[in-house]
């Protein structure tokens, strides 16, 4: 029983602390592409939907967020999360369309959030 009300104490800790900082990089990225957090969820590994799911896991990472706590938000693991934040400068640096959605959406994030 102990546990049980540590588990909860440790989401509500989560909804307190980190949703607000989920809830400011989910506006920032429907703002700029349309994208909600369903759309981040989404099982498809395509890059209409990869590219938003990377820059998202890079924003919430500047944001001090874990790897673990950003891939519970968006039903990836760990691995996924770690993947995606150890090729995001290779990814920017390669490909001109994932260097313009970030460019696009992490422009004003470095001035705003």
């Amino acid at each position: 029983e102990k546990m049980e009300s540590k588990d909860k104490f440790v989401e509500r800790l989560d909804d307190i602390v980190y949703e607000p900082i989920f809830k400011d990089v989910e506006k920032i990225i429907f703002d700029k592409i349309g994208y909600d957090i369903d759309m981040l969820k989404v099982k498809s590994n395509s890059q209409g939907y990869v590219y938003p799911r990377m820059i998202f896991s890079y924003l919430c990472r500047e944001k001090g967020l874990t790897i673990e706590r950003i891939g519970k938000k968006i039903n990836r693991n760990h691995a996924t999360i770690s993947f995606y934040l150890k090729n995001f400068e290779s990814y920017y640096k390669s490909d001109k369309i994932f260097k313009i959605l970030v460019d696009v959406i992490v422009k004003d994030v470095k001035n705003g959030i």
